[in-house]
């Protein structure tokens, strides 16, 4: 008992737990809409969401992961917190222009779109205030702050709609919700952990361009993927229609519990990845892949077992009956999704390794490789073609960053 309550309040486990959280409350909204104001509104906050999630890899950058492995202190905090403004504020105004010149959207989902952006450009903000505490061994700041800002910004979401059934009041009072939060709560337990209460010099924003230009690659590398992913939907959509299209993305809906799971803890274990790194505890730093590795797979075949008791009643359960016909198809997006997290892995390590022009690479030939055989490949397997391509991309993908990696740890054991 008292291992089970030591392991619930290790600091990885909870911030597994709060990234979820955050993450199921907007699923939760989602599938909300749909029953209490039909699926217009579900459909406008899922435009919002889709649109905005884009620009706000720009907002991200790559900011946090580069700071986690800034083992050398290359760049002063308030100079990532410079790069974080500039970067949000890019994604802000860059957003804006794209809303204001697409002419099919409403004034209505042009607000949408951009409150849902400063929803997540808020918690964007807070980012570098949890990777200094975390590298100051604070990581469970994040995981409260997450949690806090999941229930919240759902109670306000949830409460003005049912009070005024407008989606630009509830969206807006979401990202007000996630104000509040960042300068109540994060900025507060960062200046007391940190005791930083100093502003930004001028000359910091000219080093935090500077910094943009370093995290360009790794912020590639967030940005491709969804293009990676996109390209067989597209030729599904192209080829099929899209009613297949809303079929294989449903079947793809239960695999979110690895794709959110993995990376966030793969975030948690990135500073001591590299710490091992820098310091030479290549044993160390290969027992960590081979545990990662292992816990990745025993994961993924939890989900396959899990999928094989019990998948077709939830599928027929949340989806209907029509989705069964393809029920097979959920073991290949779930091995694809392990593929998937796999990669993230090997991210994790060439970012540790600093080998951010080889960790692009990968993700182009991902990018490439799918671009080649989607369209071969649905034409000949349909549906289930989308999944091998996009297995054939991840492997590949896979196969460039062991090799990478397998080389540059020889490297660094080879006496000098």
């Amino acid at each position: 008992m008292n291992r089970l309550v030591a392991r619930l309040k290790d600091p990885t486990t909870l911030h597994t737990a709060g990234f979820f959280l955050l993450f199921a409350a907007q699923w939760l909204i989602s599938v909300l809409l749909v029953h209490l104001g039909g699926y217009y509104d579900a459909g406008l906050f899922s435009l919002a969401m889709t649109i905005s999630n884009v620009f706000a890899f720009l907002a991200n950058f790559g900011i946090r992961s580069y700071m986690l492995t800034d083992a050398n202190g290359k760049y002063t905090l308030h100079q990532y917190r410079a790069a974080r403004l500039l970067s949000a504020g890019f994604a802000f105004f860059l957003c804006a222009g794209f809303v204001w010149v697409k002419k099919s959207y409403s004034d209505t989902e042009r607000f949408a779109i951009l409150l849902y952006l400063s929803y997540t450009i808020f918690n964007t903000i807070s980012e570098v205030y949890f990777a200094k505490m975390q590298l100051i061994g604070k990581l469970e700041i994040n995981a409260y702050s997450n949690m806090l800002r999941g229930i919240v910004c759902f109670a306000s979401f949830l409460i003005s709609y049912l009070i005024k059934r407008n989606m630009i009041l509830s969206i807006a009072a979401m990202a007000l919700s996630a104000a509040v939060i960042t300068l109540f709560y994060d900025q507060k337990q960062y200046k007391k952990i940190t005791n930083d209460r100093e502003g930004i010099p001028a000359e910091d924003y000219t080093a935090g361009i500077h910094l943009l230009a370093d995290c360009l690659p790794i912020m590639l590398t967030l940005v491709l993927p969804l293009v990676t992913t996109a390209i067989p939907r597209q030729e599904i959509q192209n080829q099929l229609g899209t009613e297949l299209l809303g079929y294989f993305s449903s079947i793809f809906t239960p695999t979110v519990l690895i794709s959110v799971t993995v990376p966030a803890v793969l975030q948690a274990i990135l500073p001591s990845i590299s710490r091992n790194w820098e310091s030479g505890r290549l044993k160390q730093l290969r027992r960590q892949m081979l545990h990662c590795c292992i816990g990745i797979i025993l994961f993924v075949c939890l989900a396959l077992i899990a999928a094989r008791i019990a998948g077709a009643f939830v599928l027929n359960l949340v989806f209907g009956k029509e989705i069964l016909q393809f029920f097979p198809l959920l073991y290949w997006a779930i091995a694809v999704t392990g593929l998937s997290a796999l990669v993230a892995l090997g991210n994790q390590f060439l970012l540790a390794m600093h080998k951010h022009k080889l960790l692009l690479a990968a993700t182009c030939l991902a990018v490439c490789l799918c671009a080649v055989v989607s369209s071969a490949f649905i034409g000949k397997w349909q549906l289930y073609g989308a999944t091998y391509a996009l297995a054939i991309a991840y492997g590949a993908q896979l196969f460039l960053q062991g090799a990478v990696i397998v080389r540059t740890m020889r490297r660094k054991g080879e006496p000098q």
